[in-house]
């Protein structure tokens, strides 16, 4: 009983001192902090300064991770298919296309790993995701994307940022040029270091 007299005895003497009058919240409502009964308080505590701090659960980075590298396959596509003729295709053409396709297959690779990886540690059911359909992709791609015939090519590739060259040799490597954000990751660099020659 003493130590409780004490302490109001304290807190009232500071109150008179004008100590509580310009706290930061005065005035303002309370934040309610609601959290899920199925999780550990603890838990929640130990996400809430996570997020605070800008911090992410490995899913969900994986998962913006695959969105990128989904996104930036279909724009390589996209890209290669503006170079080509109109369907039906040349033999040439249909060669430079499933060349093209077969130098982006490590890739798509290494993308269905991620996204293995991400089905493992995503912990809501219906978040998973299937692997990515080059096939299909690239079918859709090659029927309704702009070719090098259409007036808008040259705009529908700059747009993907890439800038293509009139040149492709013999061995159908193609000559392109990206600007690579620093944000972006070294796969992406390495992925047009290796398909494109800069």
């Amino acid at each position: 009983y003493g130590i409780e007299r004490m302490v109001e005895d304290l807190i009232q003497e500071s109150m008179a001192r004008g100590e509580f009058d310009n706290l930061a919240n005065a005035g303002k409502p309370l934040q309610y902090d609601c959290h899920s009964p199925y999780i550990d308080l603890a838990t929640h505590k130990l996400n809430q300064v996570l997020i605070d701090n800008g911090y992410a659960p490995g899913w969900v980075m994986l998962e913006r991770e695959i969105r990128d590298d989904k996104e930036w396959i279909r724009v390589a596509l996209r890209g290669e298919r503006a170079r080509l003729g109109d369907l039906p295709l040349t033999a040439r053409e249909q060669t430079q296309w499933h060349r093209f396709i077969a130098k982006l297959e490590p890739y798509v690779l290494d993308l269905n790993r991620k996204i293995d990886n991400y089905n493992l540690l995503v912990p809501i059911l219906n978040k998973q995701l299937v692997h990515f359909p080059v096939p299909r992709v690239a079918d859709k791609i090659l029927s309704d994307g702009a070719t090098k015939h259409h007036p808008d090519a040259k705009a529908i590739a700059s747009k993907q940022n890439i800038v293509p060259s009139a040149v492709v040799d013999d061995d159908v490597s193609i000559h392109a040029k990206k600007n690579i954000a620093s944000t972006q990751k070294y796969s992406l660099q390495e992925l047009f270091n290796s398909i494109f020659k800069l």
